[in-house]
């Protein structure tokens, strides 16, 4: 179903009678939309997230995976000792220029008053609650973030608070990695791969990322990094990769092939950040071109 733009001001209103907020959000850029009579629409100026008091787009965020997934995810919020319900479902609206745009509705209701917790009950409840979203995004084998961290752009966190537009993708690819697991098993691959990891994590600071992509694949996110300090990263990591030996009688250690793309201009949107991937891919294979 798509919704008319002019029609969503009344639509909001109604729910904003029943419940204690019904908004339209854009999970890209993370802001509220606001509709007028002529079908015209606005955003705010803060985040959505800033109704929860956070200063960083939420981990649990269930409207980018709404989006994502298109259906409807629900979820539990704490703020000071309040207790909220939150739903989240995707929405198409046309706009007044007939433009048809993915949205996802929100609706919170406040449930303080509608269930009971003692002191314990709610603070292990709220643990296990914040130890589940953390643990959706690693990697079980690397704990490295896993695919859908990157595909929910949970690596953009601390991007869109800071409104920064300096950010370098680095993609990774190791070498001759199906050789070690045919030659000395899957077992010996999996453990380069975790050391691998771990490497990658330790050369990085605390608001960058590093993303398992999938099987011998890596992504690292650095944020407010301009190409030549990704450079410096990556020199780091190949000296310290030298460290990881799979077969000391023949003295071989882990390697990979890294591509660079970086910008000084990032753009939220899907095609910037495939063409940024791109970009990177095409670093990656020409310098496995050279150097294999």
């Amino acid at each position: 179903m798509v919704y008319i733009a002019k029609d969503v001001v009344k639509m909001l209103s109604a729910m904003n009678n029943v419940f204690d907020v019904a908004r339209i959000v854009n999970p890209w850029t993370w802001k509220i939309c606001n509709f007028d009579s002529d079908g015209n629409i606005s955003y705010e100026d803060y985040s959505c997230y800033r109704i929860w008091q956070k200063e960083k787009r939420c981990l649990n965020c269930i409207s980018m995976k709404a989006l994502n997934e298109k259906k409807r995810f629900t979820k539990y919020e704490f703020v000071d000792d309040e207790t909220y319900y939150v739903v989240s479902k995707p929405v198409d609206i046309k706009d007044n220029e007939g433009i048809t745009n993915e949205y996802v509705l929100e609706i919170v209701a406040n449930i303080t008053d509608e269930v009971f917790f003692n002191a314990i009950g709610k603070n292990e409840l709220v643990d296990k609650i914040i130890k589940s979203e953390k643990l959706q995004y690693i990697d079980s084998l690397t704990k490295a973030y896993n695919r859908r961290y990157f595909d929910e752009k949970v690596y953009l966190t601390d991007f869109s608070e800071n409104s920064r537009s300096e950010i370098t993708f680095i993609v990774i690819d190791m070498k001759k990695f199906k050789n070690i697991n045919d030659e000395y098993g899957h077992d010996a691959g999996d453990e380069v791969l975790r050391n691998t990891a771990k490497v990658f994590i330790s050369s990085v600071r605390n608001n960058d990322s590093v993303i398992r992509m999938g099987g011998d694949e890596f992504l690292i996110v650095l944020q407010d990094c301009n190409e030549q300090s990704a450079l410096d990263v990556v020199q780091r990591i190949k000296e310290s990769m030298k460290q990881i030996i799979y077969d000391s009688e023949k003295n071989l250690h882990a390697k990979a092939d890294f591509g660079i793309a970086y910008t000084d201009s990032f753009v939220n949107n899907d095609a910037f950040i495939a063409n940024l991937i791109k970009k990177a891919d095409k670093m990656m294979y020409e310098s496995k071109r050279v150097n294999n």
